[in-house]
């Protein structure tokens, strides 16, 4: 089977996400399942230095799932918050807001 790319544009990053090309030159995308796969032909004919070929299995393997906090708020009024002393219920929206000094490391219990 001949080794296929996905083509990553280092001219800028979207938060924390890669770039990558769509197929058909239609544009670019941060949703690896959108991004075109590009034979050895048409990489090794690229001209423009900031673009980077990595290998299909390569990338895939990379591939991480996670949550989006914005695309889940708004969507569910009612929220469990987890207290000291166990979970609460809160029946009220709670918007987060994680303040100054936000890490992401889990909290120290």
């Amino acid at each position: 089977m001949p080794q296929l790319y996905y083509i990553l544009d280092a001219r800028q990053v979207v938060g924390n996400c890669a770039l990558w090309w769509c197929p058909n030159g239609n544009g670019y995308t941060t949703q690896i399942d959108e991004a075109g796969l590009f034979d050895e032909a048409f990489v090794s004919g690229m001209d423009r230095d900031t673009d980077h070929a990595y290998p299909q299995e390569l990338v895939e393997n990379l591939i991480v799932k996670h949550v989006r906090l914005d695309h889940l708020r708004g969507h569910n009024n009612e929220r469990w918050v987890q207290g000291k002393k166990g979970a609460k219920y809160s029946p009220a929206p709670v918007e987060w807001n994680p303040g100054p000094g936000y890490s992401d490391a889990e909290d120290e219990r």
